[in-house]
């Protein structure tokens, strides 16, 4: 199974930036990461908050979202967070006919799922959709559903993806975490009437 990125970084135009080809994909991350967190320093703004001052970050400042001890990331990222013998002992797992764009990993449980997220890139706050589990431990799996939202979905990916708007999606969190005075909903018709309650305008 291969969790590689998809998508493209860049479209070299000059050999010079052909070179950059050659770079590995940790060593480039990386660069890239060093190069965001100087952008960061420079603008405080970038900063997004919750109303109640708490700083919204990927996992580690690298990639991915946080919950408790359970972590979510986009499917083209997940080596990067994600333990690699995690990975590929639920590789041996997974039904490779499965769609999925995301993966949970469970550290507490050791537990690691692949989300289909059938509107990952199209939607506002993706749902979770069909779902595929394998508990570790046991090398067992199961399958189901949820119509459980994601919010932050930009925590899912890096600045470099090309499925949708990542800065779009951060002005959106922006919008409404910090003007948000409770904790977020988790399913779409909920979170929206916490929208409409206090105002809050969809982009």
């Amino acid at each position: 199974m291969r969790y590689r990125r998809s998508h493209t970084r860049h479209n070299p135009t000059t050999d010079q930036e052909a070179d950059l080809d050659s770079i590995p994909t940790q060593t480039y991350n990386a660069l890239s990461r060093l190069w965001r967190s100087a952008a960061r320093r420079r603008n405080p703004l970038d900063v997004i908050k919750t109303a109640r001052g708490t700083p919204i970050k990927r996992y580690k400042n690298v990639v991915g979202k946080q919950v408790g001890k359970q972590l979510y990331v986009h499917k083209d990222y997940a080596e990067l967070v994600v333990p690699l013998k995690k990975l590929y002992a639920a590789g041996k797992v997974f039904d490779e006919a499965f769609p999925f764009n995301a993966v949970m990993y469970d550290a507490e449980k050791n537990v690691l799922r692949f989300d289909e997220a059938p509107d990952f890139d199209t939607a506002r706050e993706p749902r979770v959709g069909r779902y595929f589990a394998v508990q570790l431990d046991t090398g067992t799996s199961k399958e189901g559903a949820s119509d459980s939202i994601w919010h932050h979905k930009w925590l899912w990916v890096q600045d470099d993806y090309l499925g949708f708007d990542v800065e779009e999606a951060k002005a959106w969190s922006r919008r409404w975490a910090g003007a948000l005075p409770e904790v977020a909903k988790g399913t779409k018709r909920s979170f929206q009437d916490q929208l409409d309650r206090y105002g809050i305008e969809d982009y």
